[in-house]
């Protein structure tokens, strides 16, 4: 499978997902309020912390050794893998539950959850488990099929749960954790379906075993760290500015999660491109350029659109009560930005088997977001947190462009993602100086837009041609 159609694989059920949560959004937003996703919020980055600890790095160790190793070792590997998951998940749930009213007496905000809500979110952990491993062999595999027909079916059982919860059984809010339950159970079914050609007695190896617990020690560390950056953030919101000011934080982050989803898609399929590119003698990485230049082109025009657009799109959906999600969605794309430069330089510390000190610039750029978190939250709220975020993401990708260049010095490939910085930044200014109508904002989008498209006039012939190129293969 050529990388376009890995691409579209991986980008199919992205857009499916997209749609059918946008279908929802105005049913669950006129029940649910902000404050019913801030306790939501809340509980589930504390539940997440199972599912850092239990994966244990095992994305560094696959990408590192999986492409090189023959089908028995990769057995001995997954094996392995799976035990330790499944253990260390069990156990995180049993203290958990017996921690529960010892995290109630620090965050107040959740002694009003229910303990059903609490079994759904454990089981959810346990039930995802799988899907974790499965997903990083369905990507190194190239198996876009699967995936897609995985997060398909996944949303949709979500979204038919969710309304029925809400509608038909009136659970409320608890509805978000029924549907994260029924989604999480049809990920298991697939991780068993992609895990089972791998699963073999004696389900671990002692060499593996020293591996994972080898990468572990460290990228453990860094997962908690970045789990942990999750519920200070959303902590000190729910503290310094409510539970319904961290529900709108959080609502925005959907929308950030849109284009989000596309951009992983894309490097899902990318990336095994990116390993072998970093295994070469001469590194240009001429496939991992282009390919991630359209995507900060294609972040750039819908960047643009939801700057224009965006505030009419969140009001009609949510029926007004989340309106105030719209700057803070304008923010998560230049967010985004930054969270996707030194592609190329990420493949290399991973091919060259870096992933150890991959985790430990995220924990030292996770503790700079976190100080910054402290000073800023207090003085602008969920900005403040936008503002630390942002502030990680150029440590971390600083530190990955000094140290990758000493493994092999390559050209700097993100130019036109930091043109897109700038011209979300323009763009923003602008719309805030001026009150614009409807139809000045749709005469300003194609006019920005063509701007755009024009400076980045080879990044679109290249796309053109593409087009062409498989329209005539096909």
């Amino acid at each position: 499978m050529n990388l376009f159609k890995k691409f579209s694989f991986f980008l199919l059920p992205t857009i499916i997902q997209t749609c059918i949560s946008l279908f929802i959004l105005p049913f669950t937003t006129y029940i649910l309020n902000p404050d019913d996703y801030g306790v939501f919020a809340l509980l589930t980055s504390l539940v997440n912390f199972g599912t850092v600890i239990s994966t244990m790095g095992f994305g560094y160790l696959i990408a590192a050794h999986y492409q090189l190793i023959d089908t028995m070792e990769k057995q001995r590997l997954l094996s392995t893998m799976t035990t330790v998951s499944i253990a260390t998940a069990t156990v995180f749930c049993v203290f958990f539950l017996n921690l529960w009213g010892c995290i109630c007496s620090f965050v107040h905000q959740l002694t009003s959850i229910p303990f059903a809500a609490i079994i759904l979110s454990l089981l959810t952990l346990i039930l995802g488990i799988g899907w974790n491993i499965a997903v990083e062999i369905i990507t190194i595999e190239g198996k876009a099929h699967l995936y897609s027909q995985a997060i398909i079916l996944q949303s949709c059982v979500g979204m038919f749960t969710v309304l029925v919860s809400l509608y038909v059984f009136k659970l409320g809010m608890l509805s978000l954790f029924v549907s994260g339950f029924a989604s999480a159970f049809v990920l298991c079914i697939y991780s068993i379906i992609v895990l089972s050609a791998y699963i073999r007695p004696p389900f671990y190896s002692k060499y593996w075993m020293k591996e994972i617990y080898r990468f572990g020690g460290v990228t453990v560390i860094g997962n908690i760290f970045e789990n942990m950056q999750t519920v200070v953030e959303r902590y000190l919101l729910s503290f310094y500015s409510g539970l319904s000011s961290l529900g709108i934080y959080v609502h925005s982050q959907q929308y950030k999660n849109f284009a989000v989803s596309v951009v992983k898609a894309n490097a899902r399929a990318v990336w095994p491109v990116t390993l072998v590119e970093a295994r070469e003698t001469k590194k240009e990485f001429i496939r991992t350029k282009k390919n991630w230049d359209v995507i900060y082109l294609g972040l750039t025009i819908g960047g643009i659109f939801f700057v224009f657009f965006g505030k009419m799109i969140v009001g009609v959906l949510t029926h007004q009560k989340f309106v105030a999600a719209y700057p803070f969605v304008i923010v998560w794309i230049i967010f985004i930005f930054f969270q996707n430069l030194g592609k190329p330089q990420t493949g290399i510390m991973f091919a060259y088997n870096r992933g150890i000190l991959y985790s430990k610039f995220i924990i030292f750029s996770i503790v700079g977001s976190i100080i910054c978190m402290f000073i800023f939250v207090p003085l602008w709220g969920a900005y403040g947190v936008m503002f630390a975020l942002i502030v990680q993401q150029v440590i971390l990708r600083g530190l990955i462009q000094i140290f990758a260049g000493r493994i092999y010095e390559t050209i700097f490939f993100d130019r036109w993602a930091i043109v897109g910085v700038v011209v979300m930044v323009i763009m923003a200014v602008f719309v805030h100086t001026f009150n614009t109508t409807f139809f000045l904002n749709i005469v300003s989008f194609i006019f920005f837009s063509g701007i755009v498209l024009i400076f980045e006039k080879n990044i679109v012939s290249d796309v053109i041609n593409g087009f062409r190129h498989r329209l005539k293969t096909d």
